[in-house]
């Protein structure tokens, strides 16, 4: 199984994967995400701005 780092789309912080469950939890907010083995490609449409939120929220997360 590959390992990447997961950030939160809720609020940009880290978040700890469990493979047992399939889901990730955010550290910071408590989102969870389910995880899936199918690999999909995503096109970003509008990436700066995505980015510029994506720091944001990290930022935030670093910050409190």
């Amino acid at each position: 199984m590959k390992l990447i780092d997961l950030n939160c789309p809720n609020c940009g912080a880290n978040m700890k994967a469990n493979a047992e469950l399939k889901k990730a939890i955010c550290n910071f907010c408590g989102h969870e995400i389910i995880i899936d083995d199918e690999k999909v490609d995503i096109a970003i449409t509008n990436g700066e701005q995505f980015g510029y939120e994506q720091e944001l929220g990290r930022q935030k997360a670093n910050n409190t």
